[in-house]
């Protein structure tokens, strides 16, 4: 475990120090500082590859900042990341991009962003329901936390009836742990 990360990390050191540009091993290394929870020490290394080659690791960076409830610039990587895909054009494709929806729309659940969370939630439901629809072998439970998101927004944003109506939707796909939501804002 640590003993095997410290071992790689001063590896990779060693090799970002003959090749400072090396943005594999810089990438690596950031992914096992993630995983030993060395989080701003992931966060810089994936800032670097952000800047060694621009739009790469945008993901990596928004999860991480959030972590650290820097929760604006989560949201801002997000966006970059969002742009970058544009529109979406197959179904893996999409399920990133409404992934990438989800995930910004918690940051701005967390920012207390309700209205701007609520749409984003609802982009990614927009995208990912007809592919569970189709059944193409995405699980409905990934889509129930979309709904969980967006009925926790919408109840913190006033629309009570609304959010209970998603969080229905997210038990109904499989989601149990959202009774306690539904407790907690539904009663």
């Amino acid at each position: 475990g640590d003993e095997l990360a410290k071992k790689l990390i001063s590896s990779l050191n060693k090799s970002v120090k003959i090749k400072p540009n090396y943005l594999e091993a810089i990438s690596f290394r950031a992914s096992i500082k993630r995983q030993t929870e060395d989080y701003y020490g992931a966060l810089d290394d994936f800032l670097i590859c952000n800047k060694l080659s621009p739009n790469s690791a945008n993901s990596d960076i928004a999860s991480l900042k959030e972590l650290l409830n820097d929760f604006s610039g989560a949201i801002s990587y997000y966006s970059k990341d969002i742009t970058l895909n544009g529109v979406p054009k197959s179904n893996g494709n999409k399920q990133y991009l409404a992934d990438l929806y989800w995930k910004r729309g918690d940051a701005k659940i967390a920012s207390k962003d309700y209205l701007g969370a609520i749409a984003d939630c609802s982009k990614a439901i927009e995208l990912l329901e007809p592919i569970v629809k189709s059944c193409a072998g995405t699980p409905e439970e990934t889509l129930g936390r979309y709904y969980r998101s967006r009925g926790i927004a919408r109840n913190n944003n006033k629309q009570k009836e609304l959010g209970c109506i998603d969080l229905s939707r997210a038990l109904n796909l499989g989601l149990n742990f959202v009774k306690s939501d539904i407790d907690e804002y539904c009663k």
